[in-house]
């Protein structure tokens, strides 16, 4: 009889704590999952960061005073939405331009003031002058030192872009507008590990690493590893 009930309460005893470390387990591939999805995540500073990476700003301060002047900056936008570089927008490039940068309430007939189906460099920086709301050289200029420097243009087309108004977006957010305006690829990695043990009958350690780089499209890998082993010794004897 004693016999018995010692194999019943090991019994026991392994099952309760080998359902411990499942239950562990499950908590982690949650966790790194979790950490998986926060690689799409982009904020101010990371796209800060990768919008430095890219040079354009370099080529746009003509007079290299780490600054844009208004000039410097009509230019700047008016060069990114001529997405095939031929000196002037068509209808096609404003609709595209104006809905990417969340611009509202301007014409392209009215920004085209001689009426050739192009708006040309002079038409838009007087249009872009005359506009309150969408006056991006004022909004963006944080300091209002009738300056643009580079955090505040990266600030500012974030801000343009960041639709939901949260401060974050995801990659398809980013991807596509980046790379039809700054012609280079999103860049960003994310890491995180976790780990997790269960001692007592049962040792068990649960290790996961979730690692992701962002080029253009995404990319990651997750590797994760379990180990654990159960060992139970029952002695008794009794004669009958």
């Amino acid at each position: 009889m004693s016999t018995g009930l010692c194999f019943a309460l090991l019994a026991g005893s392994v099952a309760c704590t080998t359902d411990n470390a499942e239950t562990t387990n499950d908590e982690v591939v949650a966790t790194t999952d979790t950490e998986a999805d926060n690689m799409a995540v982009w904020d101010n500073n990371r796209f800060n960061t990768t919008f430095a990476s890219n040079n354009n700003f370099t080529d746009w301060d003509e007079d290299e005073d780490n600054m844009l002047n208004e000039n410097e900056f009509n230019r700047s936008m008016y060069s990114t939405w001529d997405t095939n570089n031929d000196n002037n927008l068509d209808q096609n490039e404003w609709d595209t331009a104006t809905r990417d940068f969340g611009m509202t309430g301007r014409n392209y007939t009215d920004m085209d003031t001689n009426a050739d189906n192009n708006i040309d460099e002079e038409e838009f920086r007087t249009g872009m002058a005359n506009d309150t709301d969408n006056n991006f050289y004022r909004n963006w200029d944080r300091n209002q030192d009738n300056n643009i420097d580079q955090q505040e243009y990266s600030e500012g087309v974030f801000g343009q872009w960041d639709n939901s108004g949260t401060g974050t977006m995801t990659d398809t957010d980013i991807n596509d507008r980046y790379n039809r305006y700054y012609g280079g690829t999103t860049t960003g990695t994310t890491t995180g590990t976790t780990t997790g043990t269960t001692a007592g009958t049962t040792d068990g350690t649960t290790t996961g690493t979730t690692a992701g780089t962002t080029d253009g499209t995404t990319t990651g890998t997750t590797t994760g590893t379990t180990t654990g082993g159960t060992t139970g010794t029952t002695t008794g004897g009794g004669a009958q």
